[in-house]
């Protein structure tokens, strides 16, 4: 089956998301911090009347932070409806959109998709030999983390437009 993703960088690892799932990339934006929050979380941006809660990736991931940094935020719908949760992920670049077929995808080593790993399980290799992580979007934060930032939110005050 094809499938088209979208490739990006954070630290010297290679990511990806299904490209289905990707709202818009954008410059960074300073987020209003949000009480509470998981060290990760950088706080919040409103992009089109949405409040999207904003993920550090190198720090999710326990990657080094340096301030040479190209920084993108990559926004996320996680669900689909009405009601749709989005979410922000600063990334250091967004390196590609790749078409490929699932049939391609390597697989994981088991531990990388045990537990709450974000890994999706599959490995996708491009022609320049780099290996991309694709990453479950729904598990980027625990279910924990998930009900701990809504009911932040929930209590915050909105930012406004372009903040």
């Amino acid at each position: 089956m094809d499938v088209q993703l979208i490739g990006f960088r954070v630290g010297s690892q290679y990511y990806a998301v299904n490209i289905l799932s990707v709202v818009q990339i954008i410059l960074p934006r300073e987020p209003v911090k949000v009480a509470q929050a998981p060290p990760f979380v950088e706080g919040v941006i409103r992009l089109r009347n949405l409040v999207i809660p904003v993920v550090d990736l190198r720090r999710r991931f326990n990657v080094e932070v340096s301030e040479r940094r190209k920084n993108r935020i990559i926004v996320l719908r996680l669900d689909s409806g009405e009601d749709a949760q989005h979410l922000g992920l600063v990334v250091d670049e967004a390196t590609q959109v790749i078409r490929t077929e699932t049939e391609k995808f390597l697989r994981a080593p088991q531990v990388l998709t045990e537990g709450d790993a974000a890994y999706s399980g599959d490995v996708y290799q491009d022609a320049e030999q780099r290996l991309y992580m694709v990453l479950d979007i729904g598990r980027i934060l625990t279910p924990v983390e998930r009900r701990q930032l809504e009911s932040e939110l929930s209590t915050s005050q909105m930012p406004a437009e372009g903040s």
